[in-house]
């Protein structure tokens, strides 16, 4: 009869309609986790124009993390100035904290301003026709089969992760952090927004995926530790670090893996200071000319002293 044929039609324009939603929010996601990251990363702005040197840092529109503020206070405290040039300092940045189009900018932190509320109406709309169709585990397989697979990290970007140098993995390192968090503030919002949720993710399987994509991240971080080389580029996986732990601290999801993974970074950062040191050491003893002092007695030290 008539009736089958209409609950077909009405089942394939449905998930027609969130096939495209799912293709969307992949697409979005990315930029949903940078808004998110920029604000869990302690972003402090002023002024109105970027300048071109770290000196001017405080009187213009340069993001700033904690690790350049600290900079700053170290500045202070010993009464020079670093003179950071700005190539240098934006080793110091995540690619999420790096300024952008302002217009792209205020929109993603619209989006997230409002819940993400205008990317939640067909999942709503979906749920409601399934749930009166009485279909709504069909549903709920159909979606899963289709959205679990995103929170993969390997679904976030076409190269292949296996094969990538330290200059590619700190290109795109932003887009895996990004791509993740948004997958799962998405997901955290469907939870505690929609009606059915029960034709959605589970809590518990939220928390499965979260668990997996943390667990590939930090295989590819540890592979590409060695081959840091620069102070700048362990800030920039400090930063994103802190900022993934708190925000999955408020997702309710467990942050300390990334703790440990931070821990990680201390001694092979300790060690790639020490040689920067001894090499600075190297070159100024090469560089300049000394003369031997000779001191005979402890009162001539002290005198020196």
């Amino acid at each position: 009869g008539w009736m089958p044929s209409m609950t077909e039609m009405i089942e394939e324009a449905t998930k027609e309609e969130m096939g495209q939603w799912l293709l969307d929010i992949r697409d979005a996601s990315c930029q949903i986790g940078a808004s998110a990251m920029r604000r869990y990363a302690g972003i402090c702005q002023t002024g109105k124009n970027i300048e071109s040197s770290f000196d001017q840092n405080r009187n213009s529109s340069l993001i700033t993390t904690h690790s350049i503020q600290c900079l700053n206070q170290f500045e202070d405290l010993l009464g020079c100035s670093l003179k950071l040039e700005e190539s240098e300092l934006a080793e110091f940045l995540p690619g999420f904290m790096i300024p952008k189009d302002k217009a792209l900018q205020a929109e993603e932190d619209r989006t997230l301003d409002d819940g993400l509320s205008n990317f939640l109406h067909p999942v709503h709309r979906a749920l409601h026709i399934f749930a009166r169709l009485d279909m709504l585990d069909d549903f709920r397989a159909w979606y899963i089969d289709l959205r679990k697979p995103m929170a993969d990290m390997r679904s976030m970007v076409t190269r292949d992760l296996d094969h990538l140098d330290t200059e590619g993995f700190l290109t795109y390192l932003p887009t895996l952090v990004n791509g993740m968090v948004g997958f799962f503030i998405v997901e955290d919002s469907l939870i505690r927004k929609v009606d059915h949720k029960e034709g959605l993710m589970t809590i518990q399987e939220v928390e499965a995926a979260w668990r997996m994509s943390l667990n590939s991240l930090r295989e590819l971080i540890e592979y590409h530790m060695g081959g840091l080389s620069r102070p700048g580029h362990f800030m920039q996986l400090k930063e994103s670090l802190l900022a993934m732990s708190k925000l999955s601290s408020d997702l309710e999801l467990n942050y300390k893996p990334l703790i440990d993974l931070l821990r990680k970074l201390i001694d092979p950062y300790r060690k790639l200071l020490l040689l920067a040191f001894e090499g600075e050491c190297r070159r100024i003893m090469q560089e300049e000319s000394f003369q031997p002092l000779e001191i005979l007695s402890e009162e001539e030290y002290n005198t020196f002293i």
